[in-house]
């Protein structure tokens, strides 16, 4: 269903959600990597391997839109929440984490980042515009910041995107707030489903956060389910209200 700028409701949808876990030598990758493998298989059967080598493998699982990689210094797990999938990978992050961790001989982790990606979707690209530009005169984010500007290359310049990130020396958060196109995903079982050409793009206005930590963390302190819940709930309280009109 399509909306009027001025009448639009509070309508943002979660398009993607991104775990990204950081650490250091974790040599052990180069022994486990095939246990690793197997034990993530066991856990989400639809997995299937889509590349190995010395520095990362990855895992996939096309029908729930489901990303695992990891390697000797990262751990990240991605999925696709645009149509919504029969098996969510926040519900097993914290056990595939604890798993990857555990073999590859890491107890403490350089970073913990969690990416989250929502839309709301327009008929035009004039739309799109006219909703960011709103968005960002509300909260006086710059939106006219060039426009008296006496070089008229910099006057003529139209905002495409704006971007912030607060933190201190123990966590930090980035939002942006842009415009653009997003399509279906065709692969697995919507592949099939589609009898013709792929629908075309649509116009969305997103907001891309990103929490992260600042400081080493012990791996025993860390519960990667409940940190997603909770910046989720931090989206939906305090930051949705932001960007809504």
């Amino acid at each position: 269903m399509w909306y009027p700028v001025t009448a639009l409701p509070v309508m943002w949808i979660q398009l993607k959600d991104v775990i990204e876990i950081r650490f250091q030598n974790g040599f052990l990758y180069w022994d486990k990597t095939g246990e690793i493998a197997t034990k993530l298989s066991a856990m989400l059967p639809a997995l299937a391997l889509g590349s190995a080598s010395p520095g990362q493998t990855d895992l996939v699982d096309q029908e729930n839109q489901i990303s695992i990689r990891y390697s000797y210094m990262v751990l990240n797990l991605s999925q696709d929440l645009d149509p919504l999938p029969d098996v969510k990978l926040s519900e097993s992050a914290n056990a595939i984490f604890k798993l990857v961790v555990s073999l590859i001989g890491v107890s403490t982790l350089t970073r913990i980042g969690h990416r989250m990606q929502f839309v709301q979707k327009f008929k035009s690209e004039a739309e799109a515009n006219e909703f960011r530009d709103a968005i960002a005169g509300k909260n006086r984010l710059g939106i006219e910041s060039f426009a008296t500007n006496e070089e008229p290359w910099i006057a003529s310049k139209k905002l495409t995107n704006i971007s912030a990130t607060y933190g201190d020396e123990k966590t930090g958060m980035t939002i942006a707030l842009s415009t653009g196109k997003v399509g279906f995903s065709v692969g697995g079982p919507i592949l099939k489903m589609l009898a013709g050409p792929v629908p075309k793009l649509s116009d969305i206005v997103m907001i891309d956060v990103d929490v992260f930590t600042s400081q080493a963390t012990l791996v025993d302190k860390v519960d990667i389910s409940i940190f997603q819940q909770s910046n989720l709930s931090l989206f939906k309280r305090k930051i949705e209200p932001i960007f809504s009109l």
